[in-house]
């Protein structure tokens, strides 16, 4: 039977974060989640993408606030007006009571809600004049600030990077460091959304080391768009772990020191792909569990990829769907940890909710025992003791290397006092 809606017990409580993934544990569970949706443990900057095409999006970043840093609603796009003057596009999407309740319920942990803004059907002679001319740039800027003031926003997120020309990307650049600073003058946040960098090779319209520190102090955080490794043209897992690590350490070496990625958001995609003999396309959480309903599927691990996938016939021929996982999710939470960056999520409305479960009966086990000065080694065997009421008897083996190499791995020794990190 396929659960909706809040239940008692987490996804680790289950012991369903495992990589043996099941198909039938992804129908039943993936439309639920753990009700106690109160706690942020991810520890660096969290970004979630709403679209006004997924709807589902909005109750998910009103459900689960207290989890984000930022909320990028998808509503607007600047276009050159008939006047020559710039125009804000989309502001009829804007939903100023949903934003309020953002508000009102992330104000505890500062959650800032910062539209995306788009480029919208620009042409070459149009960046030129930008780029090449102060006035036009202050006009932009005020269209952008009246539209945040009006709306009562508290920054954006930039769209602009792919859709200028490359033979004028050091004007962009120049551009960009003058739009920053004066968003930042007058307290609005200002994310740049950015392509992946896969190498360390800059090619035309690539966003380069170069580019990232000329601009890191303009701007609050890089959105890098780590996912759509694949298409339909080319088949397979949407954003490899060992690709996406490679797009934040060209960006931001060893040698630079982790201080330079904190401004760093890992793209982490809530969608999937289904592969066809004609092609296929993108594929939603709500589609995926349509699927799982109806045929026998075998969900397959690539240890290359660290993503899941399975395969399934129609008229059409074989399909091959490639779809995040909790398991292939928190590889990618503990690879952004690693590294020291935060993550921004395309899109909330398209994944499924049991992507959000908490581990928090799990957690509030474990600091409970540290708090009282227990060892690392009795915590281990305290909870592996108690194994049966966190994730059932099948499970507790299982999970005992996954526990120990969690406990060795996710404590920070601060002082006399331990601090437990998990992924959100």
């Amino acid at each position: 039977m396929n659960k909706v809606g809040a239940v008692d017990k987490s996804v680790v409580e289950l012991g369903l974060l495992t990589e043996k993934v099941k198909a039938a544990d992804v129908f039943t569970r993936g439309s639920a989640y753990d009700k106690r949706v109160g706690t942020k443990n991810f520890p660096g900057i969290s970004l979630g993408y709403v679209t006004p095409w997924n709807s589902h999006g909005y109750d998910v970043a009103k459900l689960f606030s207290a989890k984000f840093s930022f909320v990028s609603p998808v509503w607007l796009q600047v276009a050159c007006g008939s006047n020559g003057k710039y125009v804000l596009k989309g502001q009829h999407d804007v939903d100023a009571g949903w934003v309020e309740l953002l508000h009102q319920r992330g104000k505890k942990h500062k959650l800032k809600v910062v539209p995306r803004i788009l480029i919208d059907k620009w042409k070459s002679d149009d960046f030129v004049k930008l780029f090449g001319n102060r006035e036009e740039q202050a006009d932009f800027i005020t269209t952008m600030k009246n539209g945040l003031s009006l709306h009562k926003m508290d920054g954006i997120v930039l769209e602009i990077w792919r859709q200028a020309p490359p033979s004028l990307k050091d004007d962009l650049v120049t551009f960009l460091v003058n739009f920053g600073r004066s968003m930042q003058k007058d307290n609005y946040m200002v994310i740049l959304a950015i392509p992946p960098t896969p190498s360390s090779q800059s090619g035309p319209g690539s966003f380069s080391k170069s580019d990232f520190e000329k601009l890191r102090y303009s701007f609050d955080a890089f959105s890098i768009m780590t996912y759509d490794y694949s298409s339909p043209i080319n088949p397979g897992p949407n954003s490899p772990v060992g690709w996406a690590e490679s797009c934040v350490r060209n960006l931001c070496p060893d040698e630079l020191g982790k201080d330079c990625r904190d401004k760093l958001l890992m793209g982490i995609n809530f969608y999937g792909y289904d592969y066809t003999p004609t092609g296929g396309g993108p594929i939603l959480g709500s589609q995926l569990l349509q699927i799982l309903g109806t045929v026998k599927a075998k969900v397959t691990y690539d240890d290359n990829s660290m993503e899941h996938f399975f395969e399934y016939r129609t008229r059409e021929g074989k399909h091959t769907v490639f779809y995040p996982t909790i398991w292939s999710l928190s590889q990618r939470l503990e690879l952004a940890k690693n590294l020291g960056v935060g993550i921004a999520i395309w899109e909330l409305g398209q994944g499924m909710d049991y992507f959000y479960d908490l581990l928090k009966q799990f957690v509030d086990v474990v600091q409970l025992l540290m708090e009282r000065g227990v060892s690392i080694r009795m915590t281990i065997l305290c909870v592996i003791g108690v194994g049966t009421g966190l994730f059932g008897d099948r499970h507790r083996v299982t999970h005992i290397p996954q526990l120990i190499a969690l406990l060795s791995t996710s404590w920070n020794h601060r002082g006399s006092k331990s601090q437990m990190i998990l992924p959100a």
